[in-house]
């Protein structure tokens, strides 16, 4: 099972060497302009420094969740008076909701309501959609099984709010 840059399968045993590889996608600010790196896990953990945990981004490395912030982006902040384009949203995709919203706020001031109420207004939306309509991309749970069998401990890293 594989699958090339960019989104997609990170994950894919190699036939033969019985090794794994992780693809990291570095992200960009479109997903047309990521690149990938193919590296065995095993290659290294066998370096100098030997790896003891591995991080997976959760936002669209684990779940497919940025389309799902685009479009609650987009009607939040239409509800202000605020008409984002796609390459709007793809120019902050990745940033805290905080900065975003502090970020449009400067380049379209609104009366009300509050920047704190709008940001938690994006993310109960965001949560709601996540639970509602988010998938898991492919791979991502046999990648978290795969690097916890090889007994190493498992994180994860993102950006949005702890509530997601």
């Amino acid at each position: 099972m594989s699958s090339t840059c960019p989104g997609g399968v990170f994950f894919r045993p190699d036939e033969g060497l019985r090794t794994t590889s992780v693809l990291a996608i570095r992200r960009s600010r479109s997903v047309s302009d990521a690149t990938c790196d193919i590296r065995s896990i095993r290659s290294v953990m066998e370096g100098a420094r030997s790896i003891e945990a591995v991080v997976f981004d959760m936002d669209g490395v684990l779940i497919d969740s940025e389309p799902l912030w685009r479009a609650v982006e987009r009607e939040v902040f239409a509800g202000v008076g605020i008409d984002l384009a796609e390459e709007d949203l793809f120019a902050t995709m990745g940033v805290r909701i905080a900065d975003v919203v502090e970020r449009w706020h400067a380049r379209h001031p609104w009366p009300e309501p509050s920047l704190e109420a709008i940001a938690e207004e994006i993310v109960e939306r965001v949560v709601r959609s996540i639970r509602d309509e988010g998938t898991l991309l492919e791979g991502a749970v046999a990648a978290v099984d795969h690097v916890r069998t090889l007994g190493l401990r498992v994180a994860l890293a993102s950006s949005s709010p702890m509530s997601l």
